[in-house]
């Protein structure tokens, strides 16, 4: 198996090049809470998706940044913030 069909290794670099902001994705992205996201959405990628054109990939990310806009995420991501987000929220 060469580097190039090596999953891990592609999902290392694809991580690599989110962080260092070299990703076209990176230009929609507002902040680091946003690329911590797809970071970690990335994970959910198999490795029959590197061998599909991008726009698989893509609508994986998508169906899953819809988590992102449910109540439970809200709640959750509520949890860890201080009372001035209740605030806003209101």
């Amino acid at each position: 198996m060469s580097l190039s069909e090596n999953f891990p290794h592609k999902l290392a670099i694809l991580q690599v090049a989110l962080r260092a902001k070299k990703l076209k994705i990176n230009e929609y992205l507002q902040d680091m809470a946003e690329q911590s996201v797809i970071s970690s959405l990335l994970v959910f990628l198999n490795s029959s998706d590197f061998r599909c054109p991008i726009t698989v990939p893509r609508k994986i990310i998508g169906q899953y940044s819809m988590l992102g806009r449910s109540a439970l995420y809200l709640k959750l991501a509520s949890t860890g913030r201080t009372k001035t987000y209740r605030t806003i929220r209101r």
